[in-house]
């Protein structure tokens, strides 16, 4: 790779899926990135769990509020663990 193209090229480690949107724009990992990361499994996953009734109906509610497009209004951790 040339000098001139090793400037550009931004590593972002993770599984893409995973990372939130504006780490593409940003670089900089925040807490919300994080969330954002930890809990996107969570839509998945929760399909399948033997949960039933409401406890089910609270943990996608989360996932999806963790996911949210704007960073601002992602839980914060305290409330994701």
């Amino acid at each position: 790779m040339t000098t001139s193209a090793n400037k550009n090229v931004i590593a972002i480690k993770g599984t893409l899926g995973y990372n939130a949107p504006e780490i593409l724009t940003t670089k900089k990992p925040t807490t919300t990135t994080h969330i954002y990361s930890f809990c996107y499994p969570f839509g998945d996953f929760n399909w399948d769990a033997p949960s039933i009734g409401d406890e089910l109906l609270n943990r996608m509610k989360l996932a999806l509020h963790c996911v949210d497009p704007l960073p601002s209004d992602r839980p914060k951790v305290k409330y994701v663990l």
